[in-house]
């Protein structure tokens, strides 16, 4: 049986649908199950900060998780054992870790043979950092519902202003300084891929500390899924129409809009192809710089809440813009040529893979150039999840398990796109293509 979203949750919470106790029993996988903290995470909603969480700890993530839970790995450990563990019954067929968290008590069976939030275990992180740094860059946010809510500044009053002495002796007549909040949402998508980890999980009951994830069956429906979100994140568009699944459901109704979509809302996409990228100095740095001064100087972003997110040939070809650097290594054993991190007025360039017309979208959502650029506000893009990506055993067919993999989520703008921005830049000939060369 396919692992259909209805039959994911209703294996999960033992219901369908967007009842109160499916969205209770999605969000407290993380808060309750797994005891991440809740917090404020804007003024009047309270919510678990996923990205701050693992970047509080990104010195030691791995170290952290060993002191918390007694292994490095315990929610891959968990995921691997599913609902087939029990507590000293699994002898040595017992995956480590799993075994580990039961003698400290951190967590119970029960939690083990439940939904497993992996998307925080170090070695996906790894992954998506790889793959597709954009989900990394871009905060998580976990909130309970199944429509992400959020706040937008709509307005602040004018404050009192200079008075003179007199003037202050008695403030009763003045307003109180206030700004104005309202509410915008979004409907949380929803992602599911099953997957047969029998592999995985052989492999993990003898060692996860040297495993080669990306060797797995999880491990590459993890990239896949990581690729996929990523490419969402820049080119979904819920209004194109598509109603296929698999890269078509970027573009159709069950999917979040991504920048480019946020963009174009705000009338924030422009096309820059008419920059020559031949002509002396350095044109396209210069027209970004432009672009992102205009930006801060007439919204509300910052420099210090601002990245720019490139496609790998715009980067080289920015890089080639600039000063190229020969760095010689300790005691000159290796040479490295070309930088890995770009930065504009302060701003970070990060390259990002995802940004590609070599991902073929069905409707007309590809980029037609490869110089894609977008500049965002950390701040304002953030997704919020209801439940981040997780695992769920389905059961054994055969002698595989089978575990579904599912996220509840959207990626919001709190500028309503008026931060974001995206620009379409011709590279010239500085992309290789094996069919011209």
């Amino acid at each position: 049986m396919a692992a259909t979203i209805d039959h994911v949750q209703e294996t999960l919470t033992g219901t369908r649908g967007d009842s109160d106790e499916a969205e209770e029993y999605l969000y407290n996988i993380l808060a309750e199950g797994w005891g991440f903290p809740e917090t404020h995470i804007e003024r009047g909603r309270t919510g678990i900060d996923v990205s701050g969480r693992v970047h509080r700890h990104e010195d030691n993530y791995a170290g952290h998780l060993e002191n918390q839970f007694g292994t490095k790995h315990p929610f891959l450990s968990a995921a691997a054992v599913g609902e087939k563990y029990q507590p000293g019954a699994m002898g040595s067929k017992a995956v480590k870790g799993v075994e580990q968290m039961a003698t400290k008590a951190s967590i119970d069976a029960s939690t083990v043979q439940d939904a497993v939030p992996i998307i925080v275990d170090p070695m996906i992180m790894d992954v998506q950092r790889q793959r597709a740094p954009v989900l990394d860059r871009i905060d998580t946010r976990s909130q309970q519902g199944f429509t992400a809510k959020y706040n937008i500044i709509s307005g602040r009053s004018e404050p009192i202003g200079y008075a003179g002495q007199s003037d202050i002796i008695d403030l009763s007549d003045n307003d109180y300084g206030d700004f104005a909040i309202e509410t915008d949402s979004e409907e949380m998508s929803i992602y599911v891929d099953q997957v047969n980890i029998s592999d995985f999980a052989s492999r993990a009951t003898d060692s996860l500390e040297y495993m080669d994830l990306e060797n797995t069956t999880l491990g590459q429906r993890t990239i896949e899924w990581a690729l996929t979100k990523a490419a969402a994140y820049f080119y979904a568009d819920p209004d194109a129409g598509e109603t296929d699944f698999g890269y078509s459901s970027l573009g159709s109704d069950n999917a979040f809009p991504g920048l480019a979509h946020l963009a174009q809302s705000a009338g924030n996409d422009f096309d820059r192809t008419t920059v020559d990228v031949s002509a002396d100095g350095f044109p396209v740095l210069e027209d970004l710089k432009s672009v992102l001064t205009w930006t801060v100087q007439n919204t509300g972003l910052t420099y210090a809440d601002a990245e720019i997110f490139v496609s790998p040939a715009l980067f080289d070809l920015i890089e080639n813009e600039a000063n190229p650097v020969t760095r010689l290594e300790s005691f000159q054993t290796g040479v490295q040529f070309g930088a890995r991190q770009l930065n504009i007025k302060g701003v970070p360039v990060t390259e990002c893979p995802n940004i590609s017309p070599n991902f073929e979208l069905p409707w007309d959502g590809s980029p037609e150039d490869p110089g894609n650029a977008f500049i965002v506000d950390r701040r304002a893009v953030q997704f919020r999840a209801l439940a981040p990506l997780f695992t769920l055993p389905l059961g054994r067919q055969g002698l595989a398990d089978r575990v579904a993999m599912a996220e509840y989520g959207s990626l919001v703008d709190k500028s309503q796109g008026e931060h974001t921005f995206w620009l379409e830049y011709d590279t010239g000939s500085v992309d290789f293509d094996p069919a011209t060369a």
